[in-house]
Parts: C-alpha cells; structure tokens; sequence
C-alpha cells in the first residue's frame, strides 16, 4: 500500500468516526401521542377511532420518531363488546398500529381467558406489569411485563399497571394482581440495567405509589385518562409534574422530548381533540361496517318507557333509580326469589330516557353490557345486613358497590362510620331478624366476591325454576317481553336519612 493510498484512508476514516459521533450526539426529538379509554366506536361526543388514527398518522408525518402509545380501558363496556368481548377494538387498533397498549381494568371486564384471546389478536404488544397467572407461572398468556422502544438511538422503557382491587372488583378467577409498589421497582430495575433512557408508566387507577415513584426516580413519565378526576387541593404538594391525567373524554396527549447525549433536555405536553381531526378513510369504513353488522340486531325494539329513566352514573351509585327498580324486579320474577340485589356499577350508558322511548336491543346492550350471569344465594339477616352495610360504605365515593334492590327497603345515614350507616331494612314491611333466612337473587359477579363483597364468597348457591346461568340482559329482554308498557316508579326503597 502506497503512503498516499494510506493517507487517505486514514482521513476518510477519521472523518467518518467523527460523522458517527456527530450523528449520536445530534439532538433527537420524540414525540408521544398518548390516548385511553375508548369504548364506543363512529360518530360520537367523544372522538372516533378513526380520528384517533389521522390524529396518529399525522403526527408520523411530522416526525419519524413518534410513539403512539394506547392506554386501555377499552376493550368493554360497550354494547357491541357486550357481543364480541372487544375484538372488534383490536381490529381498529391493529390499522392504527400503537407501539403499546397498556392494560387498564376494563380489559379484565370478560375474565382472564378472553384478554389473553384478545392479545393473541393484536398486531402490537399489550403490557400489563403486575399481574401473575399461577398456571403459566408468568404474566398472563400473550402479554409483556414491560417493553423497550427505541427510536434514533433512544431507549423508551414502557410498563403498565392495574390497581389491585381489581381482584375483587372485576371477580378475577385465578389471576393475582401484585403489589404495584414493588411491580414498578422491580421491573424498573429490569429496564435501567437494559440501558433504558427514560421509562413511562401507564396506569388506570390512582395510586399514591406513582407519584412516589416518580420523585424518587423510579419512572419518568406517568400517564392517565381519568374523565371523573379531580385533582384535590391537599394532594397538589405531592402531584409530580411527570403524573399526566387527561380529564376530557375526547382529548389525546401529544407530548415532546428533546434529547442531547442521550438525555432530555426539553419537555413539553400539550393535549389534542380527536374532534379537531378528519376521520381516517380505513378505519372510518372499519368503524361504518362494524356498525352496520351490529345495527339489525341492535334495533329491535321489546318494549316502551310510560315514564322516563336515567342509567346516569351518579344516580345508579347513590339512590334509588327508576332503571334499578327495573332490573331487581326482573331479577325477582325470573328467580322467584325474595330480594334481588344489583351493583350500581353493572348498570351503564350514561343515558336519559324520556317517556316514550321504545327500548331495543340496543338500549338494554348499553344499559346491561357486562355479561354477568344470575345467581340465586341464602342469606341470613345477619348477612344481608352486612351486605348493605357494604353497599353504602362508599356512598361518597360513587363507588359500584351501591346496591340496586328489590322486595326489601332500606333505610340508612350517611353520616354515620361506614360499617353502623344501616338504620333499618325491611322485607315485605317487616323489620329483617338476624336469624331469618332470604333466597336472594344477584349477578354472579357479585356473588363471587365482586366490588369487594367477599362475605358472599362462601354462601350456599340455590337453583330457580328458569335456565341457571342466564345472562342478567337475556332475565331483561325476557321481562321486557312479558311487560311491553313500563312505568316503574320510586317507592322509597333506599332512603337516606341525609334527605330528611
């Protein structure tokens, strides 16, 4: 080799030494497009999948290095997940292709089986950090512990979390729900040693570990879609400036990095309508025949309302409702039991319902989306008063566990300590006595243990006259059937001694 030819290879190779090093040291700019909790699908209030994925194509265009991350939440209630268990969100998503899809509570809304199903159709990876199946020994089939994204040379660690009640309040049948606590530094510890340059967080419930974690540097970045948050004042010391919580149904983060030397120097968030967006002509027609399948089974009508109701979640979680009435006396005529019990939570859709409203396939899917089967227990007094005193230990909080009832009333103070608010129930007008004993009919869900109601775990399971297991929609349209005209009216079965 000739000392020119030497020469020169020697500069070229300097030079691009030098090139690679301006090209790892160059800033880098990634953008994170963040959104959750979308059950419905088309036109509507809130956004559709199909602005969600122009929102999402147009920020690609803009720049290379997006990362579009889906929080959950969506796989139910809805009244077309009430027909195929969410599939058909998957669907929409596989077009829109997020990078992760982060496990909220809602996805355990059809048991443990049907998430897993769910995952194996996804074309993107579903995350979901602190829950373990014993039968695998593992995570639950088909989803990761966490994942590392990479863009330009930056590492993005991502994990997802669900809160612990879930257990109970979605009547898990064998999966555990860790610790989030010790989930989060576990799996965080895993990301740090695989040279992760930031690590963001998902998560569906609040929880004082996550701004724990955050200011001790455990995570970098949390994100939530909380549409009945609020933000109290003596918690505003401890929020971090990473915890992010959308609080509008039809708003979308877009947040921005800027990195030097692989390391942050710039943060920006900023928060998008999906209403601001052109629909995405593929997913629109995706969403169009979804609809169009669903809508022959979904107009036909069983009935017509002689006076109006409301399925509006502060209702059905505080009083006595019309559409409560409606559904424990269906409960009781199917079973022919002597109380029927519902959960506040199981009744859905956020509707008003005038008078002469005819009641469809449709309404009783978005009233009733959750497939949630009809039990039949023994209870004693002693018993049933335990469970009342359960439905109104929350009574503040909103909270599903507010009991929907039927041939008992129920008188109670708000003001007492939870666990002494019960005053007086009554069956048939009859003060209840510890030693009685009440066939009471309840969804399934509840019986095994749901919102917290773990007295009714180890109770005896009694059989009806009707097909045991029947859906409580399918006990509903078979009412509906029976009672073309309804009127049902408030008659003080649930009264608060706070409203007298």
């Amino acid at each position: 080799m000739t000392e020119k030819l030497r020469t020169c290879l020697l500069i070229t190779c300097f030079v691009l030494l030098v090139s690679f090093d301006l090209a790892a040291n160059a800033p880098v700019r990634i953008d994170i497009i963040y959104a959750s909790t979308m059950t419905n699908i088309g036109e509507n209030p809130h956004g559709s999948y199909a602005q969600l994925s122009e929102m999402v194509k147009s920020g690609r265009e803009q720049n290379e290095n997006l990362v579009f991350l889906f929080g959950g939440g969506s796989l139910g209630p809805s009244a077309l997940s009430s027909l195929d268990r969410g599939a058909h969100i998957i669907d929409l998503l596989n077009s829109i292709e997020p990078d992760a899809y982060g496990i909220g509570k809602r996805e355990f809304s059809y048991f443990e089986d049907e998430l897993s199903l769910r995952a194996y159709e996804a074309a993107f990876p579903m995350v979901v950090t602190n829950v373990f199946d014993p039968i695998v020994n593992d995570n639950l089939d088909g989803l990761h512990k966490s994942l590392i994204i990479e863009k330009q040379g930056v590492r993005i660690g991502v994990m997802s979390v669900v809160a612990e009640s879930v257990t109970n309040e979605y009547g898990l049948k064998r999966a555990e729900v860790l610790p989030i606590k010790s989930a989060i530094e576990q799996e965080a510890s895993y990301l740090r040693a695989q040279q992760v340059d930031i690590i963001i967080l998902m998560y569906s419930t609040a929880s004082e570990v996550v701004d724990t974690a955050l200011h001790q540097g455990t995570i970098d970045l949390a994100l939530r879609k909380d549409e009945h948050y609020e933000l109290a004042r003596s918690n505003l010391a401890d929020h971090h400036n990473g915890n992010l919580i959308l609080t509008d149904a039809d708003t979308a983060f877009h947040i921005s990095f800027l990195w030097e030397h692989r390391r942050p120097v710039d943060f920006e968030y900023r928060e998008l309508s999906l209403l601001d967006f052109d629909s995405e002509e593929t997913v629109a027609d995706q969403e169009t025949t979804y609809l169009f399948r669903a809508e022959r089974l979904m107009q036909r009508a069983f009935a017509t309302l002689e006076v109006p109701i409301n399925t509006r979640r502060a209702s059905v979680r505080s009083e006595e409702t019309r559409i409560g009435n409606l559904l424990t006396d269906a409960m009781l005529a199917y079973t022919d039991a002597d109380i029927a019990l519902l959960n506040g939570g199981n009744i859905r859709g956020e509707n008003s319902y005038p008078e002469g409203t005819r009641v469809t396939r449709r309404m009783v899917s978005d009233t009733l989306p959750y497939r949630n089967r009809i039990a039949l227990v023994q209870l004693s007094g002693e018993q049933l008063y335990q469970v009342m005193e359960h439905s109104v230990s929350a009574i503040d909080e909103s909270k599903g566990r507010f009991l929907q009832v039927a041939g008992l009333s129920v008188e109670y103070d708000p003001n007492n300590p939870p666990g002494s608010r019960i005053i007086n129930l009554k069956h048939d007008g009859i003060s209840v006595k510890p030693t009685q004993t009440f066939r009471v009919a309840m969804t399934d869900y509840i019986a095994n243990g749901g919102d917290d109601f773990s007295m009714l775990t180890k109770v005896p399971r009694l059989t009806f006259n009707n097909r045991q297991g029947a859906l409580l929609s399918e006990v509903f349209v078979v009412y509906l059937a029976k009672n073309p005209s309804l009127a049902p009216q408030l008659e003080s079965r649930i009264v608060s001694r706070a409203e007298q």
